[in-house]
């Protein structure tokens, strides 16, 4: 289990949008999608679609990076983190696995991968 320093999970626990890349042998693309932070297992709930660009890809090639970052109207006021990652499709409910999550969740038609 990886144990992540507190300021960066007070980071990702704060925002909710992330944008990631994924790619296979014959294409790359890169997405922006709603997630929940399971901090006891140090690991992003994506919400997407599994018939999406980016979920086709993750369904072939599990690889992707990606970043979390504040929207900002400054420069000096730039914060965020990247990362690397395994996307692997959720096999629970993804309602019962994003009830932490302050947004309306859509629960027809979204898949969750981590």
């Amino acid at each position: 289990m990886i144990k992540l320093p507190e300021h960066i999970v007070q980071f990702i626990a704060n925002n909710h949008i992330v944008n990631f890349a994924a790619k296979s042998e014959s294409d790359f693309w890169a997405a922006n999608c709603f997630y929940a932070f399971d901090d006891k297992q140090a690991r992003l709930i994506i919400l997407t679609n599994k018939s999406t660009r980016h979920g086709q890809i993750m369904l072939g090639n599990n690889q992707i990076v990606g970043t979390i970052s504040l929207q900002i109207d400054k420069f000096s006021e730039l914060e965020g983190i990247q990362f690397s990652a395994t996307a692997d499709q959720v096999k629970q409910s993804p309602s019962s696995l994003l009830q932490s999550v302050p947004l309306e969740y859509p629960h027809k038609g979204h898949d969750a991968l981590l």
